[in-house]
């Protein structure tokens, strides 16, 4: 597998793993693990970054997409947290 098809998958398993927990009851294993690929998938894009694959201003946007939706992740999350 190439890098690009390891972000491309990493991506569909969190997007997986979101709407898995929208439609069950016990969500909070499932929003960690998206928050944990979520994270894993930072990483990626910032070596992507570090080896001159990707151009800083998309680099900038994915950056900040990616922290929108950890944001939101999070306080998903939290909610979950005080529910449980």
């Amino acid at each position: 597998f190439t890098l690009g098809d390891r972000i491309t998958n990493l991506a569909l398993d969190t997007f997986d793993l979101l709407i898995q927990a929208v439609y069950t009851r016990q969500k909070l294993e499932l929003l960690q693990r998206a928050n944990l690929n979520l994270e894993r998938l930072r990483y990626m894009i910032r070596l992507c970054f570090d080896l001159e694959l990707l151009a800083l201003k998309r680099y900038e946007y994915v950056s900040r997409e990616i922290n929108e939706v950890g944001k939101q992740l999070g306080g998903w999350i939290k909610q979950q947290q005080g529910t449980s």
